[in-house]
């Protein structure tokens, strides 16, 4: 249904028609699949395109509405955030959330969100936490996962702070993310400045976060993906070349591969052949298929082993493998390594029992 969707929201008005007319006898828009509920402003404004007459309408313009109102809000909180930041001379990009709605698309009530991810640089990362309440954020119960902080403000409206786009988004030398600040450029939000990434690092980035296995399958960073090329001034060379540096040839191409058959979305023929030149080592195409979800019924342990194989990226195959252990009971919780197969033991068996009562 998803991919039906993405054409209903994408393509010109006519063969969007036809997409949502196919979906939409078997569409219940109250208990639509997470993930897809984000397509249905740009479903709304290609049915009016055409005046076409829906009994979803009013809903529908009612999500666009919604969305555009909670844009508006989700930009005064990033103007209160940003000068908390500033004056705490945190340096920060902002990634994601309703600057690209402004940045690369049409309306910015055409993208439906309720939080915004920041990029800080390491050295500041705790500097921001710390300062981030006085703009009313505070941190969610549970709110660390893969290193990132998930903030609510008790409103409706969320921050996440990182400090790099992805763990296996790495460069033989140096900080990965280096190059995105050097190119990131200004983008006024309600009166203040923020600094956003250039076009390329945008759809890098769009395409680094997105496409990799997560709990709640969105089509959000697709979306994105295919309004920033739209838009243009994309630097194909420049994505390319931070891509490929930095162990993520495998996805770039395959995300750029899906991205150029939706409708309106031309990706070069050279930028995919470039990609398809570069010979990933065999411990980056290990991680990526870890990282992929491909063996999803392992849980949690695939991605484990990708996040590892980057953080141990220029050792060798013998100190990696030593390494394993630590990272595991770290990541698992548990103070001593002998208590690692009694907490395997116990994640099989719940995996099973969960798949037994599905």
């Amino acid at each position: 249904m998803q991919a039906q969707l993405l054409v209903a929201a994408l393509a010109k008005p006519d063969a969007a028609v036809r997409a949502w007319e196919l979906v939409r006898p078997r569409l219940d828009i109250e208990s639509l699949e997470p993930g897809s509920f984000e397509l249905l402003p740009l479903v709304h404004r290609n049915l009016v395109g055409v005046g076409h007459d829906d009994p979803a309408m009013p809903r529908l313009k009612g999500i666009y509405r919604r969305a555009w109102v909670k844009n508006q809000l989700l930009f005064g909180r990033l103007r209160e955030t940003a000068e908390v930041l500033d004056d705490a001379r945190v340096r920060f990009l902002v990634i994601a959330g309703p600057t690209i709605a402004a940045r690369y698309y049409p309306d910015v009530g055409l993208r439906p969100t309720s939080f915004f991810q920041l990029l800080v640089d390491g050295g500041c990362e705790q500097r921001a936490l710390a300062r981030l309440p006085r703009a009313r954020w505070s941190l969610r119960p549970g709110g660390v996962a893969g290193g990132n902080h998930v903030l609510a403000d008790g409103e409706g409206s969320g921050c996440i702070v990182r400090t790099s786009l992805a763990y296996d988004f790495v460069a033989p030398a140096g900080t990965a993310e280096e190059p995105l600040w050097q190119a990131a450029q200004q983008q006024e939000v309600v009166g203040a400045s923020v600094l956003v990434p250039c076009p390329a690092d945008a759809l890098l980035a769009s395409c680094v976060m997105g496409a990799r296995r997560a709990p709640i399958r969105s089509v959000q960073w697709l979306v994105d993906a295919a309004m920033i090329v739209r838009a243009g001034s994309i630097d194909w060379e420049r994505l390319v070349e931070l891509g490929a540096g930095r162990a993520q040839s495998l996805r770039l191409h395959e995300a750029l591969a899906y991205l150029g058959g939706l409708p309106g979305v031309d990706v070069p023929r050279e930028v995919m052949a470039q990609l398809e030149s570069f010979r990933p080592t065999r411990r980056e195409r290990f991680g990526y298929r870890c990282a992929g979800g491909s063996a999803s019924r392992l849980g949690s342990l695939p991605e484990i082993v990708a996040e590892h194989l980057a953080a141990t990226s220029g050792e060798s195959s013998l100190g990696t493998i030593a390494r394993f252990p630590d990272r595991l009971r770290s990541r698992w919780g548990l103070q001593h390594g002998r208590q690692l197969p009694l907490a395997a033991g116990r994640r099989a068996v719940g995996r099973l029992t969960a798949r037994r009562n599905a």
